[in-house]
């Protein structure tokens, strides 16, 4: 696994966080068919955690890429790990029982030499606005990783929405907060929360979701944590292993 487990062991840093309760939570859906992807053996693989302190290399590109049928219509078939594909499935077709029909993926897994461009793509369209080039970097940052610093390589992370781009508008609509509310419960969670981007040091995103199976969702999603804060308390040593 790519983290070593330390639950149970306690951090002078880390405040109290209440492990998930059982799963009371009715599906609409057979569920069973779902649940060893939703809830995986090797867990802690799924708390892979990539940003500024956490980097990824060129060559890494996970191993067990599927095509999601959720993928927007205007797009080619977005990859996304196995695990995450089938959680996706589970997660949208429960969506749709409950009126939520509206939702596709605009973004999966990512490339390193793809997000390369994308990050420079941003600073050329945005570079007018600033006095020099490192001050829209520092801008670009705050909405689009730098090549190697980007979960959309770890092909656990998605966007999803129903606007034709990712906006903030998202998060007004009756699709993001059933979404938002329930993503837990396969696996998901909202990546970069509102009030959190001091954190993350990424701006609020109600379109980002990132895979981490369901105990870790649950955990986070009930306790407000980002994945940082979750990592820190859960696996204290990971920051100095990269």
């Amino acid at each position: 696994t790519l983290f070593r487990s330390v639950i149970g062991e306690e951090s002078e840093t880390s405040e109290p966080v209440s492990e998930p309760a059982p799963v009371e939570y009715e599906y609409e859906i057979d569920i069973a068919p779902y649940l060893k992807y939703i809830c995986p053996d090797d867990a802690d693989e799924y708390a892979l955690l990539v940003n500024y302190d956490h980097r990824l290399t060129g060559e890494y590109i996970p191993g067990d890429l599927k095509e999601t049928d959720w993928t927007r219509k205007d797009r080619d078939k977005i990859k996304l790990r196995e695990n995450c594909v089938m959680a996706l499935d589970a997660f949208l077709k429960e969506a749709a029982l409950n009126g939520v029909t509206d939702v596709s993926v605009t973004s999966g897994y990512r490339s390193y030499s793809y997000q390369k461009w994308l990050f420079a793509y941003y600073v050329e369209q945005h570079q007018s606005k600033f006095a020099t080039r490192e001050e829209c970097e520092e801008y670009v940052m705050t909405f689009s990783c730098r090549e190697g610093c980007s979960e959309h390589q770890t092909g656990l992370a998605l966007d999803m929405h129903n606007l034709p781009a990712a906006d903030e508008a998202f998060a007004d609509t009756a699709s993001y907060a059933w979404l938002s509310a329930n993503a837990h419960r396969f696996g998901f969670i909202l990546r970069f929360p509102k009030g959190k981007e001091d954190i993350t040091g990424i701006s609020y995103e109600p379109w980002h979701y990132r895979f981490v199976g369901r105990e870790a969702a649950t955990i986070i999603y009930e306790n407000n944590l980002t994945l940082e804060e979750y990592v820190e308390i859960y696996y204290p040593s990971s920051a100095d292993w990269n």
